[in-house]
């Protein structure tokens, strides 16, 4: 509660969608260092992307860190399949 949180989205490279994640508290620059009273908690994030073009896409989520300005990426790609509207009418 209280805190924002921020994604970009880039699809400029065909089949793949890059999601970069950013957390921040209100009125604090990201690389700000966190207030001592800040206890840690889990963020889950939700992201709905599209309209996308039928296909196949590689799934890329990297979170913002902001001490080594550079982007993490924990886990693995994630292959997801986009139909196309006639083979989920067909169905």
């Amino acid at each position: 509660e209280g805190a924002g949180l921020y994604g970009d989205v880039d699809a400029s490279d065909p089949g793949t969608i890059r999601l970069t994640l950013y957390d921040s508290l209100p009125g604090r620059p990201l690389d700000a260092p966190l207030p001592r009273e800040v206890r840690s908690w889990t963020v889950v994030y939700q992201a709905t992307v599209g309209p996308l073009a039928a296909g196949g896409y590689d799934i890329v989520v990297g979170r913002y860190d902001p001490r080594s300005r550079l982007i993490e990426i924990r886990n693995e790609r994630v292959h997801v399949k986009v139909p196309s509207i006639r083979s989920t009418r067909q169905q």
